[in-house]
Order: structure tokens, then sequence, then C-alpha cells
């Protein structure tokens, strides 16, 4: 409804919106945008992971976070631009008052030629009611000034709006408030107030997304996603360290997702310069694919041979020796896989003989997390368990670091 109420005229339009009805969608679009994404969106998602996979399955989740709110905050913006404004392909037209009426635009004028007289047509309806696409760069412009406008809004809502609500509903009267909503009125009686960090990945990763689309034609897009992913870093750290705010459902940020956000930045650029006729075309047609390829190529050139031994990391704990030297996991000498996760927060600051977090499960690949206290003086926490999760390539690195340290 925003690219509507900037594309058709008030009063003069089939659908029967006034003037105020417009202006009403134009100034609520940034603000229904991000109701959307924040509060729509993760729900939902929520909703039809548990349903179709029977669990929580975060990494899912996150990723149809993702897709979601890519449609609706680029995708569906970018497609009713390109259909409705005057300058793309104007199809507010159909809902023009004058274009409904049949001939109202078929207009001629009599003259004469050699003593005859002749009717000349001046303009025809098709002519003026559905008028063919110009490839004169005023389509690029009307997107990138559209959405651009719209997105920028809608980020410095988030930026505004988006801290405050997360630090409210994490006070103790807001997670109350969630609760009773949940029980009474959604009868979840399970429900516990909590913080998805799924939800807050996906929206990490859709601040990303819209600085690679649009911050190369929209550059204020840049310092304002910026403040808006440093207040709301803020406010994350004064929910988990000083209200007590609940983490669950944990996962890694896809990026994958943002290769695709690149290309379509990298193509929107294009597609200026070509309909521009800007200085510099060639080099950008060049330059521009090369060095999204060469990103993309890079990427995984370093995801391959990071796994060859000379760039495997190497594992420096004096206190992770003891326990592995002390710890029962099979004959002496065997090599057997490792199941082992270490909490990067305590390592660097341990003091001798302190908690670490370390799994060991012998036969079986896959990472808990599970906070341990020491079981004597002498070495560090050890508890045996058992997974199936898949390992990452840092997870795996961290492995074969410690097989070749501790063999």
């Amino acid at each position: 409804m925003y690219v509507v109420s900037t594309s058709v005229p008030p009063h003069s339009n089939t659908l029967g919106l006034s003037a105020d009805v417009l202006a009403f969608f134009e100034h609520v679009g940034a603000p229904a945008l991000y109701g959307v994404s924040a509060l729509v969106v993760p729900p939902l998602a929520h909703w039809g992971v548990n349903r179709v996979c029977g669990a929580p399955e975060p990494h899912t989740a996150a990723k149809l976070m993702i897709v979601a709110r890519l449609i609706v905050a680029l995708v569906v913006p970018c497609v009713f631009v390109l259909l409705l404004n005057q300058d793309c392909f104007a199809l507010w037209l159909q809902v023009w008052k004058p274009c409904a009426e049949s001939g109202r635009f078929d207009i001629s004028t009599p003259v004469e030629i050699d003593y005859s007289r002749v009717t000349l047509p001046v303009t025809s309806q098709s002519e003026v009611c559905s008028p063919p696409y110009q490839p004169d760069g005023r389509c690029p412009r009307a997107v990138v000034g559209t959405v651009g406008h719209l997105l920028l809004e809608k980020l410095i809502f988030a930026a505004c709006f988006g801290p405050i609500r997360m630090v409210l509903l994490s006070l103790p009267t807001g997670r109350a408030a969630k609760e009773w909503v949940a029980h009474k009125l959604l009868r979840n009686i399970s429900y516990r107030a909590s913080t998805n960090l799924d939800t807050e990945c996906a929206g990490l990763v859709m601040l990303l997304e819209l600085v690679l689309v649009f911050g190369f034609a929209v550059p204020l897009l840049v310092p304002v996603t910026a403040v808006a992913m440093l207040l709301h870093a803020l406010a994350f750290e004064i929910c988990v360290q000083h209200l007590g705010a609940t983490l669950v459902h944990e996962t890694r940020p896809p990026m994958g997702y943002l290769w695709l956000s690149l290309l379509l930045g990298a193509g929107l650029v294009v597609w200026m310069f070509a309909e521009c006729g800007w200085a510099g075309r060639v080099l950008v047609y060049v330059g521009v694919p090369t060095g999204a390829v060469a990103g993309v190529l890079g990427y995984q050139l370093e995801k391959r041979y990071s796994q060859v031994p000379w760039s495997r990391c190497s594992i420096d704990a004096p206190q992770l020796e003891e326990s592995l030297l002390g710890a029962d996991v099979g004959p002496v000498g065997a090599l057997v896989p490792l199941n082992i996760v270490l909490s990067h927060e305590e390592v660097p600051h341990a003091t001798p003989r302190a908690s670490v977090v370390v799994s060991i499960q012998p036969g079986a690949a896959g990472m808990v997390c599970q906070p341990l206290p020491s079981t004597s003086n002498s070495s560090i926490g050890v508890k045996l368990a058992e997974t199936d999760a898949q390992l990452d390539p840092d997870q795996r690195n961290l492995i074969e670091g410690l097989r070749r340290t501790y063999p």
C-alpha cells in the first residue's frame, strides 16, 4: 500500500482511495514494514517449522525468517514499483478514472491537405493508458527513490523503537505480560518468556542484506544500519547481563544468503549504469560481476583449503592437556574421534585448575555445550556425551588440532 500511495492519484482512482487514506498509507509504511518483519514473521516461522519438523529447528527457522523478510522488505516493494510507477510500466493508469472511460483519449483533428480534408489521429487510448516501458533511466531511479526511502524510514524506526521494545519485553513486567498473553489468549500453557537467538541472527543478516542490496545506491543506509546494529547490540547486552533474559534456540547466522544480496546489489548498480548511460559503464559491466564472482570463489576456496594440515589451528591450553592426558578415552595411543567444546570466554582468562567446558566421547562426532565444574583440583571437568550434530569447519579444525596436539 505504500507503493500504491506513491503512485495512485487521490480522488481520481477507481479504488475509492481519498487523499487522506493515501497519505496515511505513505506515513505508516515504514512502521508497518518493521512490525511485519519483527512481530509477524518470527512467530510464523517458528510455528511453521514446529508443524513441519515436529520440533524446534533454530537453523531452519532462521533461514525461513531471512527469506520471508527478504520477500516482504525488498522483493514485494520493488515489484510493485516496477508495475505501478509512472516511470516504469505505469499500471497505475488502469485504476485512473479517465482511463476507465472508453475512448476518452482517442483524439483526432481534421486537416486540409491538397484541397482535401482528412482526419489525423493525435492520441489514442492505448498510448495514454498503456504506455510501453522506456529504458531511459527513469525506472531504476524510481525504484531506488521509492524503495530506498521506505527502507531508510524503516531502519530509522527500527533503530529508535527496536532496542526500547527489546528492553521493555525483557523487564519482569514485560515477561509477565508475554506469558499472560500466551497462557490466557493463545492457550499455550507451557510458554515461558525468552529471547530467541535464531530471531536475533535472522535480524542481523537482514540488516546486512539491506546494506548490500541498496547501500551502493543509497549510501545513507550504511551509517543508519550501523547505528541500528549498535543500539540493538547494546540493548541485547543489557537484557542478558542485567535483566536476566533467557536465551533459547541458539544457532549460527546463515551468512550464505548474503552472497545473493551482494549479487542483487551488483545487479542494481549495473542496471542503473546501463539505463542511465553514465560514464564508466564498461568498467562497471566488467568490474562488478568479476568482483562478486571472485568473492564467492575466494570464500569457497578458503573453506576448502582451510582443512589442509598446515592451516589447521593448534591448541595451547595447559589445563586442557592435563584433562585429556588424565581422561580415559580408550586404549593408549588409539586415535579416537573426540567430541569437544571449549568455553572460549573462559579459556583465555582461566586461572590454573579453572573450569572449562569439555565433552569427550570416543566414537562419536559432534558437539555439545554444557558448563561443567572441575571434577578435582588437578583436572578440568570432563563429561561423556552423545550427539549426532554435524561439524562445521571451525569445529572440525578445533578437533583436528586437538588430535594433532594431544594424540
